[in-house]
């Protein structure tokens, strides 16, 4: 059953725009994560280590001192829960398009009673790419549990830092995915 024009221009219209939002999303995320967020949790997260190491120095020989760094250090661990929260947060707003675009998808195969490929691909980066930032979110969230200012280790600050980096492999299909969407952001429904 072929869609009448209406309908396909309907299609076309929505799906461009829900595609578009999604890639919005995906390209500020990315975007303010690799250039204001990452570069200042890794800050945030050497900070807490050395006040964390400089505690462990003075905590026993000077309790005013040691009371006075884990305040701060408190302070350091509250502002990188709190910008992690905030990544947790825009997830969930791409989380929504990503479902959108979806719906929207199915709602045009049981009208069409056919699937596009180019829209399964579609749904596919843009399920990968939320998977995969969802995942970085999850580890980056156990890593700083592990951030207890009494006990913080370098090694846990290592691997915060190994968090913040996605593979090569997945930067390069977000990328891909987001220069395709650039070159061709009406074209999702081939004319029939």
């Amino acid at each position: 059953m072929h869609l009448n024009p209406e309908r396909l221009e309907y299609y076309q219209k929505r799906l461009s725009q829900l595609l578009q939002n999604a890639t919005q999303h995906i390209r500020s995320y990315h975007n303010e994560l690799t250039t204001l967020k990452g570069p200042q949790l890794i800050e945030q997260t050497q900070n807490l280590w050395e006040l964390s190491q400089r505690y462990r120095l003075v905590a026993s020989s000077n309790a005013s001192a040691g009371l006075a760094l884990l305040s701060a250090c408190q302070d350091v661990f509250t502002a990188i829960y709190e910008t992690i929260s905030q990544l947790n947060e825009d997830l969930i707003e791409l989380a929504k398009d990503v479902k959108e675009f979806q719906l929207e998808c199915r709602s045009l195969q049981a009208e069409q009673d056919d699937e596009w490929s180019h829209l399964v691909d579609w749904n596919t980066w843009l399920k990968k790419t939320l998977i995969v930032f969802q995942t970085q979110a999850k580890y980056l969230e156990l890593s700083m549990r592990s951030m207890l200012p009494k006990r913080i280790e370098n090694s846990v600050v290592e691997q915060f830092r190994k968090d913040l980096q996605l593979p090569e492999n997945y930067v390069a299909s977000i990328y891909l995915g987001l220069a395709k969407a650039h070159l061709k952001p009406g074209m999702l429904l081939p004319t029939r």
